[in-house]
């Protein structure tokens, strides 16, 4: 948390749940892509 904490301090973005949505959608993203992979082979 003090990373993203200092993330969004260094960017100028105040709103911390943006930041934690964006991350969040990523992690979502890329494990779901993993899983389409794992599949297919």
């Amino acid at each position: 948390m003090r990373l993203i904490k200092n993330t969004t301090e260094l960017i100028g973005i105040k709103d911390q749940n943006i930041i934690i949505s964006l991350v969040l959608k990523l992690t979502l993203i890329s494990s779901f892509k993993q899983n389409l992979i794992t599949l297919h082979h």
